[in-house]
C-alpha cells in the first residue's frame, strides 16, 4: 500500500481473481488505531475496477476529534 500524505489515506492495486466486475464499490468499516494525525475510528474503503480482477483500493480514514 502507498500512503498518501500525513492523513490516514492509502491506495493499492489488488489482484482479486474472484472479482470479475467493472465499476465502483464502497463500504465503511469501524476501526480503532492511532496515527500521527490522531485516533482513526472509521475507514472508507473505495474499490474502482476498470479491468476485471484488478481493482484499485483506496482507504480514507476518519480521525476522531475530541
Amino acid at each position: 500500500m502507498l500512503q498518501l500524505g500525513k492523513r490516514p489515506r492509502w491506495i493499492e492495486v489488488c489482484w482479486e481473481p474472484r472479482d470479475v466486475w467493472i465499476g465502483v464499490y464502497w463500504t465503511w468499516k469501524s476501526v480503532k488505531y492511532w496515527t500521527l494525525a490522531g485516533l482513526v475510528t472509521r475507514e472508507l474503503h473505495v474499490y474502482v475496477c476498470l479491468v476485471p480482477c484488478l481493482p484499485i483500493h483506496v482507504v480514507i480514514g476518519r480521525v476522531a476529534h475530541a
